[in-house]
């Protein structure tokens, strides 16, 4: 009986981490097996783990810590020791991990480092993110990020591999979630009123809009299938849609 804080899977969602009060758990998606668990002191807020490798970024859930920083730690869960930590001035909302690089989403800021020198690599300003809302592309071959812009209901989408950004409007209020597809290709979108998700292309072109419900509704999690044919949606209403797409 651990309280969740957190849960993220690989890119290739073939394993999964849960960050609870008391460290982290690390399962097998298909066929569902529990893998490893690990203790962490003061408990897990956020985590991501890299594909196919033995370490997890975490932030423990006691930070900010007496020097008023916050710490991204990267721990071997193999080894069960810690490797580096990166030292951020503002609370770390978000992480992402994807092929060399480490994404760490504060709430007016995205940091960008490399794995393996942890060099910071690129800082971007972002609108307002309370949330630490921010999607990236799975699939190997592609580098695409998509995160809230001002003003409200706008997104932007960088493509790493084209050196391209472009923004869109996708809502007249706040964004509450963002979902890129594996290849890069679809987005979704979700405003904080929760009642309608719309999906574009790559472009910002809007090519169906699903209805959740009528009422108010907070969005916690958008995602795609890999194929690209259902779309499914989890809220605090207690139910999960699935929605075919066009």
């Amino acid at each position: 009986p651990e309280k969740i804080n957190w849960i993220s899977f690989t890119q290739d969602n073939a394993t999964f981490v849960i960050g609870t009060e008391n460290g982290f758990h690390i399962y097998n998606s298909y066929p569902f097996k529990d893998l490893l668990s690990c203790k962490v002191e003061g408990g897990v807020k956020i985590i991501s783990i890299i594909s196919n490798s033995n370490v997890v970024a975490l932030v423990k859930k006691e930070d900010p810590s007496k020097s008023g920083e916050y710490d991204v730690i990267f721990f071997d869960f193999k080894m069960q020791k810690k490797i580096t930590e990166l030292k951020l001035l503002t609370p770390v909302l978000n992480i992402k991990l994807k092929r060399d690089r480490i994404f760490v989403i504060c709430e007016d800021k995205i940091h960008v480092f490399a794995i393996g020198s942890f060099d910071n690599l690129d800082m971007i300003e972002t609108a307002t993110n309370k949330t630490g809302i921010f999607s990236i592309s799975n699939e190997t071959q592609k580098f695409i990020i998509a995160y809230p812009e001002n003003p409200a209901g706008n997104v932007t989408i960088k493509n790493y591999e084209t050196n391209k950004t472009s923004s869109f409007k996708a809502h007249q209020s706040e964004i509450a979630w963002i979902e890129l597809n594996n290849d890069g290709t679809l987005i979704s979108t979700a405003s904080e009123k929760g009642t309608l998700i719309r999906v574009f292309n790559i472009e910002g072109k809007l090519l169906q809009e699903l209805r959740r419900g009528a009422q108010r509704a907070t969005i916690y999690s958008v995602s795609f299938d890999k194929n690209n044919k259902y779309l499914s949606c989890a809220s605090d209403t207690g139910t999960i849609h699935i929605f075919c797409l066009e």
